[in-house]
C-alpha cells in the first residue's frame, strides 16, 4: 500500500519508521508523461503495485510442451481475458479468447490433464496456482489455439475417435465435436460423415466403445448423452460397424463375449497387446465353434491360426486354458454374457498368439490415455 505524505508533516507525525520506503513523484500539475510511458509508471501507487504484482510467465504450446515457448511480462492481478488477450496479441490472433490455457503440474513439469475453465473473474495468480494443492504458484501455462472463442468452445465437447474395420484393425482417426446435450447416436452420424467413401460403411449401424489397456472398457448406449462422457477423462474411443449377427433387437438382447488378443509370459501370466473385439455367442456353442468364427472374423490364415490358444481371462485371477469341446456359456457368468452397455468387470476370452505386427494405435490422441499409459501392455497376473 502506498500513502501520500503531506510535506508539512514531520517524520514522527507521518509515523515513518526505520526501513520504510519513500517514493518520489512529480506533482500532478507538472507531470508530463511521454506517449509511450507504460500505465503502471504514471503514478507512485501504480508503479509500486506493478512491482508487487509483476510476473514473467512462460507460455508453451500444448502439443509441444518441451518447447521454450513465449515469455510475457504480466501482472498477477490481471484477469483471464487480459492474460488471454496479451497472449493472443503476441500470437497475432484475431480474437483475444481464441485460446485454451492449461496449467502445469508442479511435480512432473508437464501440462495438467484438463485445461482451465473460462472464468472472467479469475486472476493470473489463481490461474498459475490452479490445482496445485498447496504447492507454490508456478510460472508456466500451456496454450492451444482454438477456432472459436473459449466461452462458445466450452459449450461443445470434442472426442477423438478411431475407426476400426471388421477385422478389428484401426483404419483412421477422427475428431468429432458436438453440443453437450447431443447423443452418442449423433456422434456416430457425425463420424460417419467424416469416413472416406472407401471405408464401405454405407448406412450400416455403428457403435462406440471405450478401450483401456487393450480391453473393451465399456460399450456406449446410443441414447446416452455425450455430456455425461468426459472427453478428457476417456481412455481410447473406438467406433466400428456393428457385425450383422449383433444388429437389431435380437442381436442386442443376445449373449456376447469380450475377446482379447494376448501373448504368453512366464509365471502363468498373459499380456493383452492388440485390439480387443466382441463376439456374439449362442447357447451351447463350444470354444471350437467360436474359434472358427473368430478366425473368419479376423481374417487369419489356417497355418497362423493353428497356433492360437483360447484362454479364460478373469479380471483378477490367472488365465485358464479352454479346450475346444468346452461350452462357452458354461465357463462365463451370465452377467458377463448378457450385459451389453456400460462398464462391467467381466471375464474375457483371450486368444493367445505371437505378436507378429507390434504397432501403436491412435490412443495417444487422447491426452489422458498417453498420460496414464494406454500404450502399455495389459498384464493379467495370478
Amino acid at each position: 500500500m502506498v500513502e501520500a505524505l503531506r510535506p508539512a508533516l514531520t517524520a514522527a507525525a507521518a509515523q515513518l519508521e526505520n526501513g520504510d520506503v519513500l517514493v518520489f513523484q512529480a506533482a500532478a500539475a507538472s507531470l508530463q508523461a511521454p506517449p509511450d510511458c507504460p500505465r503502471e509508471h504514471l503514478s507512485a501507487p501504480a508503479y509500486m503495485s506493478h512491482v508487487r504484482n509483476r510476473v514473467r510467465v512462460a507460455f508453451r504450446p500444448l502439443e509441444s510442451p518441451g518447447e521454450e515457448g513465449l515469455l510475457l511480462d504480466l501482472r498477477k492481478d490481471m484477469g483471464y481475458e487480459e492474460v488471454s488477450g496479451a497472449l493472443a496479441a503476441r500470437l497475432g490472433l484475431d480474437h483475444p479468447l481464441r485460446l485454451a490455457l492449461t496449467g502445469q503440474n508442479p511435480y512432473s513439469a508437464l501440462p495438467r490433464p484438463a485445461p482451465l475453465k473460462y472464468a472472467p473473474g479469475a486472476m493470473l495468480e489463481e490461474m498459475l496456482r490452479a490445482g496445485q494443492y498447496g504447492a507454490a504458484a508456478g510460472s508456466t501455462l500451456y496454450y492451444e489455439v482454438i477456432d472459436l472463442p473459449l466461452p462458445e468452445y466450452e459449450k461443445l465437447v470434442t472426442f477423438k475417435v478411431s475407426f476400426h474395420n471388421a477385422k478389428a484393425e484401426e483404419v483412421s482417426a477422427h475428431s468429432v465435436r458436438l453440443p453437450r446435450d447431443a447423443r452418442v447416436s449423433q456422434l456416430l452420424e457425425e463420424l460417419r460423415a467424416q469416413l472416406p467413401a472407401g471405408a464401405g460403411v454405407g448406412d450400416a449401424p455403428l457403435r462406440l466403445m471405450e478401450v483401456y489397456q487393450w480391453r473393451v472398457w465399456q460399450l456406449f448406449d446410443p441414447d446416452q448423452a455425450v455430456g455425461s462422457m468426459s472427453g478428457d477423462a476417456l481412455w481410447h474411443l473406438r467406433a466400428e460397424v456393428v457385425p450383422p449377427d449383433q444388429r437389431g433387437a435380437g442381436g442386442e438382447e443376445g449373449l456376447h463375449v469380450h475377446c482379447l488378443q494376448v501373448t504368453e509370459e512366464a509365471h502363468n501370466r498373459a499380456f493383452a497387446f492388440s485390439d480387443p473385439f466382441i463376439m456374439r455367442v449362442r447357447e451351447g456353442e463350444t470354444v471350437g465353434e467360436l474359434r472358427r468364427r473368430v478366425q473368419v472374423a479376423l481374417g487369419v490364415g489356417d497355418e497362423e491360426f493353428a497356433g492360437w490358444r483360447a484362454l479364460l481371462c478373469p479380471p483378477l485371477s490367472a488365465p485358464e486354458p479352454l479346450e475346444d469341446e468346452e461350452v462357452v456359456t458354461a465357463r462365463l457368468a451370465r452377467a458377463d454374457l448378457e450385459r451389453l452397455y456400460g462398464h462391467h468387470d467381466r471375464a474375457c476370452i483371450g486368444w493367445e498368439h505371437e505378436n507378429r505386427n507390434p504397432r501403436k494405435t491412435h490412443a495417444h490422441l487422447n491426452r489422458n490415455a498417453a498420460w496414464y499409459g494406454q500404450e502399455r501392455q495389459l498384464k493379467i497376473k495370478a
